[in-house]
């Protein structure tokens, strides 16, 4: 399991980490909350 962790917010970069096998896709910066849940998410 992973999360990508980017800068990169377009339309198409959420989609292209799923594709390339991530499980999640969260934009910098992330509030430490955010990022928190989506481990959590994973588990």
């Amino acid at each position: 399991m992973a999360i990508a962790l980017t800068a990169y917010a377009g339309d198409g970069d959420q989609q292209w980490a799923l594709q390339a096998g991530f499980q999640r896709h969260v934009t910098k910066p992330v509030e430490p909350e955010t990022l928190v849940n989506a481990i959590a998410r994973l588990l």
